[in-house]
């Protein structure tokens, strides 16, 4: 089960440097333009594998539950984006991590599921942690926490709906292919219907701007979140919540604050406080209980 708890750091490592990436092209693009480009990346590398695992023989169950999947993605990703417009980034950053609360609930209330003492204490210090992280203290409740809570509770539904539907796609890589690929379609569609789209061509000329620094210029940023959160980590979220269940797959992706924190720090030169440092200690300290549960039967579906 370490193999898993390798994994899933992996999965929080890279969405914690695709965070570093996104944050550089939000001086070019709206968060839903960033949607659809990344994922076409994605849905473009797909290509290759779709053919050679001929998915148009795919079953229509299987690419109905595929879609549905890549839509709870791509509203939960939305709807956040959303909230943003009305909340500060703090705020949603924590309202965005309660989906660590709903996934066990669901789990105990809905489907009965038994969950270790051990991990609701993992949870208080994830959450001590994350709310430190976002500068410890809240002022009221506004239109965009509520829209951020909604997103948190979609994620949450993206991660169990995972948990039940992965294990019927023997390739892991292929039911994110579709899943990227749909995400792909339905925001280029969006971007159209919401337009003006006279705005977005001259925008991707940008993206013919490679600079004297390759590593820092929004093509490489547009093809890196393509490429590994998109299209790889996404991917190996597939194939770990095969067995492993969707709450301590949840806890592990809250790793992904502390990194996205590191690498900006470490990329972009932000800084963190002692509050905000304590609390990415917190978080660390919570998922490291995760190998541990790993290994116990609660911990494996």
């Amino acid at each position: 089960m370490l193999t898993y708890s390798s994994l899933l750091i992996f999965i929080a490592v890279v969405w914690g440097l695709g965070f570093v990436e996104t944050k550089r092209l939000f001086a070019h693009f709206t968060p839903l333009e960033i949607t659809c480009l990344r994922f076409s990346v994605a849905a473009l590398i797909s290509g290759p594998l779709f053919i050679g695992c001929r998915t148009w023989r795919m079953s229509a169950l299987q690419f109905k539950r595929a879609f549905l999947l890549a839509m709870l993605l791509f509203a939960g990703m939305y709807v956040q984006a959303w909230g943003l417009l009305y909340t500060s980034a703090s705020k949603s950053g924590f309202i965005t991590s309660l989906y660590i609360v709903f996934v066990p609930l669901i789990e105990l209330l809905i489907f009965k599921k038994k969950i270790s003492n051990i991990f609701w204490l993992a949870l208080i210090i994830a959450l001590f942690g994350v709310g430190f992280m976002s500068g410890g203290h809240f002022d009221g409740v506004n239109l965009g926490d509520l829209l951020t809570l909604l997103s948190a509770f979609i994620f949450s539904l993206q991660i169990l709906y995972l948990s039940h539907v992965a294990s019927s796609y023997p390739n892991s890589m292929e039911l994110n292919g579709l899943q990227c690929l749909f995400i792909a379609v339905v925001s280029f569609l969006l971007l159209f219907l919401i337009g003006p789209t006279s705005e977005l061509i001259p925008k991707l000329q940008v993206l013919g701007n490679f600079g004297p620094h390759f590593f820092s210029s929004p093509p490489y940023s547009v093809l890196f979140l393509g490429v590994f959160p998109s299209f790889l980590a996404l991917a190996v979220q597939v194939y770990c919540q095969k067995k492993v269940a969707a709450h301590l797959a949840a806890l592990a992706f809250l790793l992904e604050s502390p990194f996205a924190a590191f690498f900006g720090f470490l990329i972009l030169g932000e800084r963190l406080n002692f509050l905000e440092a304590t609390g990415c200690g917190l978080i660390a300290a919570a998922v490291l209980l995760v190998p541990f549960l790993l290994m116990s039967k609660i911990g494996v579906d």
